[in-house]
Order: structure tokens, then sequence, then C-alpha cells
């Protein structure tokens, strides 16, 4: 209680420090070294800096300290995504080798796993591995003061003018709409450079007064060419021009050769890169994923370096007797691995030489053919029986090391997925992630309960598939396997766009799989309804997302769901016996009439355009808040306070009601508490616009 009581209470005082003690032995000396520590009592911080946060950061290893006071030249709620500020970190030369055979890259996870272990970075809850974090504005303003000597962020309004010392600044980012050249006068010094959110930006005009830059982050600014001077910087290490609408790198990027990143992810207009290229020898990312790029060029595989490569296509050349999945059979660094065209390797034996399984650091692949299935229910068969052996056959040869932990299978068109997948011979013990995407003939999922590290599930776009039986845990030889140790740690589940999916077999014998199930999303099936084991795995599911179940009538019987958000199920009538739900949402629900047994119920949100009528259930509800949203006819009965629908709503504590007007769905609003009386309204039409019961 006395750390408790040097925070003053403060939450984010609270939490740094807490995230400090985990680093700690839990003793009583070590706890007490923190508490007396001469951090508390620093002197000329920030007004709005409490002296926890000095301690937390004070305790940081020199590393770490830099790593921290990097991530505040991102701007306010930009997230800060792992993949890339670990790359910006080598490039800085802040991450150093640790004496084992780890890579850097992976020597910088662990930098990042430990700032938000300390929480001074803060997970971004739209990424379900923390590979993306925020960081608090009292954080950032703290290490912008820090670094105020060597870094700057500039936000719009603010220019460089305007600032006292930075003759000497090392690290600038930009977060305005326009770059101008004078911002970077007299900045010989400079190191790192961001520019981020801009619309205008003319390099030539600048990048000659900027010697010494060693990144360059472009993503995402209005930039079409590439200027020759850009090669000049013989020391870049790190190049991102992600999003941009350049249409060629200049040959001579090949002569900067201290470069280690290179980002053109989603550069639509480019089509090709340079030859030079392969020069490159201390290349170690090269993400082309989403650009235009239909050409590899030959002697990749001569980058021995690379441990990051997206969007690596498939290539065939027969007069030549070569394929580019050759080339990565000469990469054994790699570690993240997107590859596309595979309908392109025309033989398992060609899949072969890319020799995915001797590569010992692999940890995400992304295995990727060319969509050809057609959109909506219809499943349009552009391939052959032959056609659809050999991409069985390419994948069976694409079998990844034991040390993958991320996989993705986009566009896959064989009936059987790879062997390698649920084979008792492949051992994938690290595997936390799956993704199976448009895979438009598949009739089956494989035995994927094996998978004793697996957390997160995603079959999505799998129109073939009608049954998910008993061999979606287990192979049919199998014998003595204990329920609990088929997906014992799966957490998030996601059966997305299944068309054709209409019966779920989970019945009492396989009850206690997955006992850690927390989150099941369910969309656009025939699904009529869930099966009894999963009724009965209730001990962990928090959560449950239905959407498009056409079939689906009631749900019920979830003891300790907690939130459950409902869209577009349009013969659902009711939801029965949840007992611990808190948070209800429903959308386009027509027929949605009964809540039974929702007994902890708090807040519900209601949305459906085409109502004439609130549902009944409203005037039963023991929820205190409601947010509806409504067309304007049921909106203006909230408004004048009278008739059956204003009876069915009017005994909820708080009621926040909304109506389009214009493009806005929350053009019209009215806010309603019940104790003490008031109704707020902008519906000027209404002989009451703001009420208040004194």
């Amino acid at each position: 209680m006395e750390i408790v009581t040097r925070c003053d209470c403060l939450p984010l005082a609270i939490k740094t420090v807490g995230g400090l003690l985990c680093t700690k032995e839990r003793t009583f000396r070590d706890w007490e070294e923190v508490s007396r520590s001469a951090a508390w009592s620093v002197a000329g911080l920030p007004e709005e800096v409490h002296n926890a946060i000095y301690l937390s950061y004070a305790d940081l290893p020199p590393h770490l300290k830099q790593c921290f006071l990097h991530c505040s030249l991102f701007p306010k709620d930009e997230v800060i995504k792992r993949v890339d500020v670990v790359q910006m970190w080598i490039a800085e030369g802040f991450v150093q080798e640790d004496g084992s055979s780890a890579l850097l890259e992976d020597v910088g996870n662990m930098y990042y796993r430990e700032l938000v272990m300390r929480n001074l970075l803060e997970p971004d809850g739209q990424y379900y591995d923390q590979s993306g974090c925020t960081m608090h504005d009292l954080l950032r303003s703290f290490a912008n003061y820090l670094a105020k000597d060597e870094a700057l962020l500039l936000t719009q309004g603010q220019s460089l003018c305007d600032m006292k010392t930075k003759a000497k600044l090392r690290r600038l980012s930009v977060a305005t709409e326009n770059v101008l050249q004078s911002t970077f006068r007299n900045q010989k010094q400079l190191r790192a450079l961001m520019i981020l959110r801009s619309t205008t930006v003319q390099l030539e005009e600048f990048l000659h007064d900027l010697p010494k830059l060693r990144l360059l982050h472009l993503g995402g600014v209005n930039l079409t060419t590439l200027p020759p001077s850009l090669c000049d910087l013989k020391h870049l290490r790190y190049l991102e021009l992600s999003g941009t609408m350049i249409d060629a790198i200049p040959d001579s990027i090949g002569d900067l050769r201290y470069l280690q990143y290179i980002g053109l992810l989603n550069c639509i207009n480019l089509f090709s890169l340079p030859g030079s290229i392969v020069r490159l020898h201390r290349l170690r990312a090269l993400h082309i994923k989403g650009a235009s790029v239909n050409d590899i060029p030959r002697g990749i595989g001569r980058l021995q370096n690379l441990v990051e490569l997206t969007g690596f296509l498939t290539q065939n050349d027969a007069a030549a007797g070569w394929n580019s999945l050759e080339e990565l059979g000469h990469l054994p660094q790699l570690s993240l691995l997107y590859l596309s065209n595979l309908e392109k390797a025309h033989t398992g034996s060609v899949a072969k030489k890319a020799d995915l399984q001797g590569k010992r650091h692999l940890r995400y692949l992304s295995l990727e053919c060319t969509p050809r299935a057609a959109g909506g229910n219809q499943i349009k068969d552009n391939n052959t029986q032959q056609e659809k052996r050999q991409i069985e056959d390419v994948f069976d040869e694409l079998c990844p090391p034991v040390c993958l932990e991320n996989l993705s299978l986009i566009g896959f068109f064989g009936h059987k997925l790879p062997k390698w997948m649920s084979s008792g011979e492949m051992d994938l013990k690290y595997l936390r992630s799956i993704k199976l995407e448009d895979c438009t003939y598949c009739e089956q999922l494989p035995a994927l309960g094996h998978l004793l590290s697996l957390d997160f599930l995603l079959i999505k776009h799998a129109p073939s598939i009608m049954r998910i039986g008993h061999e979606f845990f287990c192979s049919s030889n199998a014998t003595q396997i204990d329920p609990r140790m088929l997906f014992p740690r799966l957490e998030k589940l996601g059966f997305d766009r299944l068309d054709g999916w209409e019966e779920w077999i989970w019945d009492k014998e396989l009850e206690q799989a997955m006992p850690n199930i927390f989150s099941l999303k369910v969309t656009k099936c025939k699904l009529k309804y869930f099966p009894t084991g999963l009724v009965h795995q209730t001990r962990t599911l928090r959560e449950l997302i239905i959407s498009e179940a056409c079939n689906l009538t009631s749900v019920a019987n979830f003891l300790l769901l907690s939130d459950l958000h409902l869209h577009a199920n349009p013969n659902l009538e009711m939801i029965a016996n949840l007992p611990k739900l808190r948070r209800l949402s429903v959308i386009q629900c027509p027929k949605l009439n009964a809540l039974v047994g929702l007994t902890e119920l708090q807040s519900i949100t209601l949305q459906d355009y085409a109502a004439e009528l609130f549902p009944q259930y409203l005037e039963e509800t023991s929820a205190a808040k409601l947010e509806v949203f409504c067309n304007e006819e049921l909106f203006k009965l909230i408004t004048l306070q009278e008739g059956s629908e204003w009876c069915k709503i009017k005994n909820i504590q708080n009621v926040k009601a909304y109506a389009p007007k214009g493009g806005d769905r929350k053009g019209w609003y009215a806010l309603y508490t019940k104790e003490p009386f008031s109704l707020t309204t902008n519906n000027k039409g209404c002989e009451i616009f703001e009420v208040a019961k004194s």
C-alpha cells in the first residue's frame, strides 16, 4: 500500500509502477528498493508528469530508454505496429545482438514486449496478439520532454521555426498537411525523418540538406516520383514508401550499401523492381505486398540477410527452367514470408525447392493463390481437377518448420487442405494463429485440435463446407484423447462467410474441448442452433458475435456470457437464460421479441431504421442504458414523450436516441434521463427542445 500511496492513487502512475514491479522479484527487499528510490523525489519534471512515471523510465536499461523515447515520434492515436517499429530500432542501432543465435528482429520483439509488460506501451484492441500499440498522452509528453534536445514531433499548426534550440536535432517526425523546405534547413545532423499524414512532399527540395539520414519514413504521403538524390543518402538504412503513388525505383538504389529495410506495401503504380536491388547485401526486410510488382529480379536469393519478405511472387520461366521459389532456398534467415501467385508453381517438386521446412527462424508464413472464385454466394469453378490436384501437391510440399507461430492460407483452390496441417507427424507445437481464407472448394476442415499453442483461429469464406464435426477436433484414428487437450489454449474462434454451413456437431463426449474459448464469431451461415458441446462450454466464453445466420431462431444457455452482438439475423426470435450478460447489441433482427433470463443486463444498443415500432422487450428490460438508432418517425415519438412507443422506454434510466440527418447517422439526437428527469434534443421542430424537471 505504501507504493500505491506514493502514486497518489493516480491510475497511470499505479499502472506504470505495477509494470516495473513485474520485472522485480516478489521479495520485500526488491519492493522496498522501489519504494525508497530517489526517483520519487526528483524535481524539475513537467507539472503533469508524476514521479512514478519518471521512476518507471529510470528503471529501464539504456537500450529500452532509447526505444521508449523513439515511440514518442508517433503522433496521438497513431498505432505503433511492432513489425514496423522494431525495424526502425534496428536501423537506428538501438537493437544489439544478445550473444545467442537470435535474429535482431527477435531481440527487438523482446524489447517491444517488455515495454508493453511495463505498461509504457498500451496494446490496441484491434490486434489480438499485441502487435499494435498506442502511447498514453502523458507518457508521450514525458518522452518528448526527455528527448527535447534531440527529437521532435511537429503536429498541425507547429513549425520548426517556433522551436528554440533545434540545431542538433537527430530525429524529426512531421505530422502536418504540408512539409516546407525550411523545416529542414540547418538540420545536417538529422538521422531519422518520419513524415506522417502529409499531403504534399517535394523530396528534391530538401534531401540534399540531410546527408546523415539513416531512417526515412514517407508512408502514405502524396509522392509520385523519387528523385535521384535519394540514392545519395549513403548512410540510409530504412526507407518506407508504402502507400505512395511512385511508379519506379531508381536503379541506383543498389548503391545504398547500408540499406536494411524497404517498404513498398500497396504501391499500386509500381510494376517492377530494379535489378540492382540484388546488390543490397545488408537488406533485412523487403515488403511489396499489395504493390503491382509483376516481376521478381532473378538473383534475389543472394540477399542472404533477408528476414522479412512479403508479396513474393511465384514466377515461372519454362525456357530457362527457373521458378522464383528456388530463390527462397538460399534465404536461411527468413522469419516472415508472404508468398503469392502459388498457382504458378506447377509441381510439388518446384515448391519443395523453397525449403520452408529448413528455415529454423520462420515465424510468420502466408501462402496465397490468386483469387479465382466469383463473389457473393456463387461458386464459379474456373479450375480443372488436374489444377486442383496440382495445387494440393504444391501446398503439401510447402511444409513449414516446427518453429512456425502464425499461418495464413489464402485463395487455396484444392479440395483437401495440406496434409501437414493435421498430420500427427508434423508437430507445429508453437503455432498460435491460423487464418484460412477463400478456400472455395474445401469441403472439410482439417483436424486442428492437437495444436497445443493455438489461441486464434479464423475460417473465412469457405462456401463448400456444409458440416463441421468431430473431425475438426481430432483425426478419426486418434485414440484415448483427453478432450481438455483439444484446442487447449484457443481463445478466439471465428467462422466468417461459411455460406453453406448448416450443421455443427460437438456433443457431450468432447464437451471439455476448447477449455479457454473466450470469443466466438459466426457470420453468414445456415446454422439453426449451436452444438451442445459449445453450450456446455460456458466457463470461459464471454463474447459471442452472430451475423447473418439466416436460420438461427434463438440464443440461449450461455451461462457466463457477458457480451452478445447480433447483426442481420432475420429469423432470430428469442434470447434466453444468459444470466451474466451485461452488454447486448441488436442490429436488424426484426423478429426478436423476447429477452428472458437476462438478470444482469446493463446496456442495450438497438439499430433498425426499417422498424416502425420499438420491440416490446424494452418495456420489460432491467437494463439501465439504451442506445437506439431509429428512423425519424420513431425518434419524434421519443422527443414528444407520447404514445405506446414512449411508454416502452420511459422507465430506462439513460436513453440515447439517434436518427439520420443527411449523411450523419447521429444527425438528430435525444438524450433522456429518468431520474432526475431531463430530456435534451436538437429536434427543434418538436414542441419540446430541452426539458428539465426541478
